[in-house]
């Protein structure tokens, strides 16, 4: 739930930077790019709850550096592809009307990325009784086990 809202948040951000582009509110963009980074980093910390509950092991440390990298990714082809939105909607001669359109693109992505959160949250609710029986016969840590660390978790 706190990805789908984390996503929905984004794409409020991005709604009102459209709307700020349509109606030349430079204040209401700005207010809209906040609200922006405030869901994008509430997706990124919900996605890597999601992927600590998904993976173990070896595949957890992997599959973490392909989530960050994948956002930085992202971040910046959005930042690439927006410039060339408003370049295929050069024949519409009102600038802010330009600029509005294209941040509706992105919108309709961000839109897009919620409906399919929606779909990893159905995944995520039937996956949970399948890792319920697996915890179930995993052995649970005890404050005695620290004795049981080695000299290098120590050192480090």
């Amino acid at each position: 739930l706190g990805l789908f809202l984390s996503m929905i948040l984004s794409a409020i951000g991005q709604l009102l930077m459209a709307l700020g582009g349509f109606f030349d509110m430079f204040w209401l963009m700005i207010v809209g790019r906040c609200v922006i980074g405030v869901g994008g980093e509430l997706a990124l910390i919900t996605a890597n709850a999601f992927v600590a509950v998904w993976f173990r092991g070896k595949e957890i440390t992997f599959v973490f550096a392909l989530l960050g990298t994948s956002a930085r990714l992202g971040g910046a082809s959005g930042l690439y592809l927006n410039q060339i939105y408003y370049e295929c909607f050069n024949f519409i001669s009102d600038k802010h009307t330009q600029l509005g359109i294209t941040l509706l693109v992105s919108f309709c992505i961000l839109v897009l990325c919620s409906l399919l959160t929606l779909i990893l949250m159905v995944m995520d609710k039937r996956g949970e009784t399948f890792f319920k029986r697996i915890s179930s016969t995993k052995k649970k840590f005890s404050v005695k086990d620290i004795k049981d660390f080695g000299i290098y978790y120590w050192v480090a």
